[in-house]
């Protein structure tokens, strides 16, 4: 069964999709192969992988309503990568959700029958505490919340730890697992070296959970923040799978996050 990884953030503007699809291409650089799961209608990470979703295509939002997912999901440019992409559309999952039974756990019962060659899923889901982002926490045994030095999302940290206490409430209700705990990991995203009252600020919001704390930092660097996408290229390709030059810097600080994750997670 595949290693399934929510990225979540509760605050938009903390490199959540970028961390997504770059630990989803790095994983299928080292051969695993990998299926990226974009859950945001925003669909940041359909668009940075170069994807572009077109009338009558299959998308996530075929999967809630019950669709089969592996007719649904599409090979990338990146070799061992696919995806399972999402457009604005997508934003009519929570009325489809509400009149579900089971409504937490569809993306879960989805995934089930996804092709067993797989051996990680990847899920970017979007800042918020509705359904579909409670799918994407059920779906998964595994949690990365990126986080920054910025007020708003040290804030939005503490409905995080909330979040998770509820999702972890239904996980052992569904699994009927009374013991079951999530495994959550917390990373220093967009870190800023040079901003050391930001960094005690910081320090002290996550030293009850210092544990969780993956040991890369991914850096703000431009060659992270830049991408193709963003410059408007349809060609979009992640960091970490880009040939090394101008990009390296942050594509080697991703390296060492997919190292990181392969070491804590691979069976």
């Amino acid at each position: 069964m595949a290693i399934t990884v929510s990225v979540i953030g509760l605050k938009g503007g903390t490199g959540k999709s970028t961390v997504a699809i770059n630990l989803a291409a790095g994983l299928a650089k080292l051969g695993f192969k990998t299926l990226l799961i974009d859950a945001d209608f925003q669909a940041s990470a359909t668009m940075g992988l170069g994807v572009e979703v077109v009338d009558g295509e299959l998308t996530i939002l075929d999967v809630m309503k019950r669709t089969d997912i592996n007719d649904c999901i599409r090979e990338t440019l990146i070799e061992g990568l696919w995806l399972l992409p999402a457009d604005i559309s997508l934003s009519e999952a929570e009325m489809e959700l509400t009149i579900r039974p089971m409504r937490e756990i569809v993306l879960r019962t989805a995934l089930e029958k996804l092709d067993k060659s797989f051996q990680y899923v990847i899920i970017d889901s979007r800042p918020a505490l509705d359904l579909l982002v409670q799918n994407a926490l059920m779906a998964a045994d595994h949690l990365i919340y990126p986080i920054t030095s910025d007020p708003f999302a040290l804030k939005a940290f503490g409905y995080y730890l909330q979040l998770i206490d509820y999702v972890t409430d239904l996980k052992r209700k569904y699994l009927h697992k009374p013991s079951y705990k999530f495994d959550c990991r917390i990373l220093l995203n967009m870190h800023q070296q040079s901003s050391r009252v930001r960094d005690r600020r910081t320090e002290q919001v996550l030293k009850p959970l210092r544990k969780q704390i993956l040991q890369t930092k991914i850096r703000r660097t431009e060659s992270v923040g830049r991408s193709h996408f963003e410059e408007g290229d349809s060609s979009a390709m992640p960091v970490i799978a880009r040939p090394r030059g101008a990009y390296e810097r942050g594509a080697a600080e991703y390296r060492a996050l997919v190292k990181e994750i392969v070491q804590l997670w691979q069976n």
